[in-house]
């Protein structure tokens, strides 16, 4: 039998949470937490710093992978990488990501793959791109990005001097839903890139390739 810790509880546990500084280790597989409750342990990290490790798996929540992400990137000061492909973390879970990244000076690849980011999330990774330093490699494909989102990851890597490969492959979502695709870009948001291009000399590999 497993516990049955949801949203609440959880808030109740990120309420104490805030003012710990003794517990390091914090196991909450397999309970009842959703979204909120992963929120709730979002905000709660910004101000606890001891917390080491924090095992959200098999819970509800779609940002489950996010939140124990970010104290990954935290504490472990040595990773260089991170796959988070096909975990649906949407815009919000880009956010919480990007923030975790503004400050990291050790991650080098990121892959994002089909993850239902759009519009806010691109311009919070944007932002995020726009100061780094370390990130080389990033992977976009398979999101919901268009001419805009296009637009802020342009204005980002006129500034951007590290990152050499961007990956905005689109793809289908199925044989039959041909006309539903991931990564629409019209020549537009090509536009975009192409200026942004012409101004970086470091970026060597631009994907962005319909995949029937």
């Amino acid at each position: 039998m497993t516990n049955k810790i949801s949203d609440i509880g959880v808030q109740y546990l990120a309420d104490v949470l805030k003012n710990n500084k003794v517990l390091t280790i914090l196991e909450l597989s397999y309970n009842q937490i959703g979204n909120n409750g992963m929120q709730y342990l979002n905000d709660t990290l910004k101000e606890n710093k001891t917390l080491l490790e924090l095992n959200l798996k098999g819970n509800p929540g779609s940002y489950s992978i996010i939140v124990s992400a970010a104290i990954q990137i935290r504490n472990d000061k040595m990773i260089t990488m991170m796959d988070l492909s096909g975990n649906h973390i949407g815009d919000t879970g880009a956010q919480h990501l990007a923030n975790a990244l503004q400050n990291n000076i050790t991650f080098t690849e990121l892959n994002l793959w089909h993850n239902e980011i759009s519009h806010i999330g691109v311009q919070y990774l944007s932002d995020m791109l726009r100061n780094n330093t370390t990130i080389t490699s990033i992977d976009l494909s398979k999101n919901q990005i268009r001419d805009n989102e296009a637009k802020y990851l342009g204005d980002a890597l006129q500034n951007n001097k590290t990152l050499t490969k961007l990956i905005l492959d689109s793809y289908y979502y199925d044989d039959d839903h041909a006309d539903k695709k991931t990564n629409i870009i019209s020549d537009i948001g090509a536009q975009f890139l192409a200026n942004a291009l012409q101004k970086n000399q470091v970026i060597y590999v631009a994907n962005i390739f319909y995949f029937y």
